[in-house]
């Protein structure tokens, strides 16, 4: 099957693009589209498939879901599309755009967590309502914290991102974090912050990112998993969970730092209660305890 030329490892940010339809084959209840050039990313490297849409004149194909075969790219449409034609592929700009930043975030955090703990990234995911890292070793809430702080640092100084191929005699002198057994391996550095082999997008300057914020921090596989979340979907986050403490508060008619006490304050009572019930039960009704 013929390579694809990769538009996305030269231009992430390429929303629009221009492609001669090589074959379309159907497959189940799609058409899988294989074009000569292509920017949208095929599943890989814990990140999700592109989805948009292929276009020849009035004649709209929706791409479901990308995938690589060997060096080739293959779309898969609702529809057919004519073999030799010329197509307008258009990404769903704003998924790619969460993706660049997710898996930005993801670098950053991975490098750091190197730097200051030596613990590795053992796996990566990203999900439809989180992303997840999984780490080689244990960390406690307050290293957790302290990242997230280290990471929006870095974050906010709005580092630049590189993308290079370098020779096999460059790799080798080379501090990489990570590096898949590839040939010809892509490199994405982020300035002061990882240096890392690579398939995936990302965006050009840190401050893209906008946010990282970690949700969620647990034992796995003797080590540790890491949820976290970029971008809009991190600020989401934080704004539900304010709302939802404000409203725990109106409740309790308590100020946002006294939630937690009142809460435990509330559980000691019940606790208490539900002994003094027990101990009356037992008092009123002794046969039921037979």
């Amino acid at each position: 099957m013929p390579a694809t030329q990769k538009l996305y490892e030269t231009d992430a940010t390429l929303r629009r693009f221009y492609a001669r339809v090589l074959d379309c084959q159907k497959m189940d209840s799609a058409y899988a589209v294989l074009l000569d050039r292509s920017a949208f990313f095929p599943e890989g490297g814990g990140q999700p498939a592109d989805t948009g849409c292929l276009q020849v004149g009035d004649q709209s194909a929706q791409v479901l879901y990308t995938y690589e075969q060997g060096e080739a790219i293959l779309h898969l449409c609702d529809q057919p599309l004519p073999v030799g034609s010329t197509v307008e592929g258009v990404l769903n700009f704003d998924r790619r755009f969460a993706n660049m930043q997710i898996h930005s975030g993801e670098h950053i955090l991975s490098g750091l967590i190197l730097k200051e703990l030596g613990l590795h990234n053992v796996g990566f995911h990203m999900g439809h309502e989180s992303n997840t890292i999984d780490l080689d070793g244990e960390i406690s809430a307050e290293q957790v914290r302290t990242l997230e702080e280290k990471v929006n640092a870095l974050i906010c100084q709005n580092h630049p991102v590189f993308v290079s191929y370098p020779s096999a005699e460059e790799l080798a002198a080379l501090p990489l974090r990570k590096k898949p057994e590839v040939d010809h391996l892509r490199l994405v550095e982020i300035q002061d912050c990882d240096l890392c082999g690579c398939c995936g997008t990302h965006v050009a300057h840190t401050g893209e990112i906008g946010l990282l914020k970690i949700i969620d921090s647990q034992r796995y596989k003797g080590g540790t998993r890491l949820t976290f979340l970029c971008g809009a979907a991190a600020l989401k986050d934080c704004a539900d969970r304010c709302q939802s403490l404000k409203q725990i508060c109106v409740g309790l008619s308590c100020k946002p730092q006294e939630a937690f006490s009142n809460v435990e304050k509330l559980k000691a009572e019940l606790a208490a209660k539900k002994q003094e019930l027990a101990a009356k039960i037992k008092h009123c009704c002794p046969m039921r305890q037979k």
